[in-house]
């Protein structure tokens, strides 16, 4: 089962209410940054880093999208634009997607099959 909403509710001793809300794909990295947040609720003391996915950069949003929604199946770069658009809400053009993709590939995080127009990708496991 798929998480796709995960909404946090915490009241601190003196009754103030936070709550976390997150949309979207949710992959084991994020929810490492939400205990890390959760963590430091418990200890004030120390500084936590806000996370936030809209600010992470295109190519780590890419990587995600492949390891959570392909991870073992092919996709095109048409599918995985499409995905990142359903995901962070925001548009990419394909020509950017498949930057990405050929540098993954080269950098042996991915296996391609086809011919130039019709290349096709999966994660290499």
């Amino acid at each position: 089962m798929a998480i796709r909403k995960l909404k946090i509710e915490v009241q601190t001793t003196d009754n103030q209410t936070m709550t976390l809300a997150y949309s979207g794909r949710i992959t084991e990295e994020t929810i490492e940054h939400i205990i890390a947040f959760l963590k430091g609720l418990i200890k004030p003391r120390e500084t936590v880093e806000v996370f936030k996915l809209r600010d992470l950069p295109i190519a780590r949003k890419i990587q995600m999208i492949i390891e959570s929604d392909f991870r073992r199946k092919w996709f095109t770069s048409r599918d995985l634009k499409k995905t990142y658009e359903e995901t962070f809400g925001e548009s990419v053009k394909i020509s950017t997607v498949s930057t990405y993709l050929v540098r993954l590939w080269e950098g042996g995080f991915l296996v391609r099959k086809g011919n130039r127009n019709q290349y096709r990708y999966r994660l290499n496991c």
